[in-house]
Formats: structure tokens, sequence, C-alpha cells
């Protein structure tokens, strides 16, 4: 399971410092050098116990996992901290920023929070788009946008314009 998140982590962590640098925001180096050296460590091929295999209750088995976890989990709370940072909570804003930190222009499924959207039937967004919007019984909104531009950030936020339906384009054809 850790071996799985400390993978997403690093995949995060690299998309993250992509974010930084697409809304020219500074990540704290301190964290950053924190979050990488866990990962790292976490990752060093030298941490098994010899005999985890064969006697995985052993207290010295125990205590050498425990004390490799903890590169894990320090990994994760450095991230996060970097992430709250970079990318605050914006549940409560009217406006939302979505990141593409990809080097091409991608179409994308999106799911976000935001109050104001709740009563809206569409989101608009910075590049002129309007799509509808879907609000899930777990309270999330659902939205697909099209055409965000390579290694850049667009905004979106509620709106009352009524959006194209999806099956507008097959059913003129």
């Amino acid at each position: 399971k850790e071996e799985g998140d400390v993978r997403v982590l690093s995949a995060q962590l690299s998309n993250l410092i992509d974010a930084a640098k697409i809304l020219n925001k500074p990540i704290d180096p301190h964290l950053l050098y924190r979050a990488q050296r866990s990962i790292v460590m976490w990752h060093e091929h030298t941490w098994g116990a010899w005999n985890s295999i064969s006697d995985p209750d052993d207290p010295e088995v125990i205590a050498q996992w425990k004390y490799k976890k903890t590169f894990a989990d320090s990994a994760g709370y450095y991230f996060h901290e970097m992430e709250s940072a970079l990318l605050p909570d914006t549940r409560s804003s009217d406006t939302l920023v979505v990141i593409n930190t990809l080097p091409w222009q991608r179409d994308g499924y999106i799911e976000f929070s935001m109050v104001s959207a709740y009563n809206k039937p569409s989101i608009e967004s910075s590049t002129g788009e309007v799509v509808p919007v879907q609000v899930m019984t777990s309270g999330m909104i659902g939205a697909y946008l099209h055409d965000i531009p390579p290694e850049s950030a667009i905004r979106i936020w509620p709106s009352d314009k009524k959006a194209r339906a999806l099956n507008d384009e097959y059913s003129a054809q």
C-alpha cells in the first residue's frame, strides 16, 4: 500500500512543481527538499529486514518497518503542506483555477466543490467556453472542459448562460 502511495505522491509532487511554475508562485524549498528526501529514503532498496519474510512478527522487523514507514508518511505530510500553500481552499470562492501541467492541449472531466455553483446550470471559462454542470449525490460538481491550453491555467466560474447541449453537434448531422 505504502509503495503505491509514495509513487502517487512522487507524480503529484512533479505536477505541483509544474503548477507552481505555471502560476508563478514559489514553493518552500525546505519543504520541497524534505518531501523529495523522504521519497528517496522510502525507495532506498536496502531497507528490508533480513528476516522480514521468515519472521515478520520479530520486534526488530516491526521496528525497522515503522522507521521506514515514517518516510512515506513524511513525504505525504510535506507534499500536503506545499499543496495547501500553493493551492488554497477555494470551496467558498466564486472562481476556480484549472491547471494543465501537460505540454499539450487537452480536454478533461473535472470535479470540484463550489457553493456558488450549486444553483447555476453551467460554468464559464476564461477561454470563453460555457459547459453544463452536473451536481453529484456526493455534493461535488462535474463538468467536461475542452481545449485547455498546454502548460497553462484557466479560470472557471458559475454561469447562468445556457450551455450548448452535449449532443447538439451530433443531432445536426
